[in-house]
């Protein structure tokens, strides 16, 4: 929280559609969704791999990536987590004046 006692909302920006949904892929918002619903069991890359039918390598670029975008921690220990709900995306369909 903010020192006005307000929750501040984290906020992403991309150039456009495409590189966002290049940095957010499908499969990596499978990831995020698994990851928030079992992320009080202290889950590391091998179960959201293996409980996904996802290859370990990939899994593991896919964390590397979402860590850097700061949509998931990772701990000292591998645990992985998010403390997001919810993604919303903003799209303009006019161009700047």
């Amino acid at each position: 929280m903010a020192e006005t006692g307000r929750e501040i909302t984290p906020r992403f920006a991309f150039g456009s559609l495409r590189e966002l949904f290049s940095a957010i892929t499908e499969r990596r918002l499978d990831l995020l969704r698994y990851l928030a619903g079992h992320g009080h069991e202290g889950l590391n890359i091998n179960q959201p791999a293996k409980s996904l039918g996802r290859d370990y390598k990939n899994v593991h670029t896919d964390v590397t990536s979402l860590v850097g975008l700061g949509l998931l921690d990772r701990s000292a220990d591998g645990t992985l987590s998010t403390s997001y709900d919810e993604i919303v995306i903003h799209s303009g369909i006019r161009d700047a004046a």
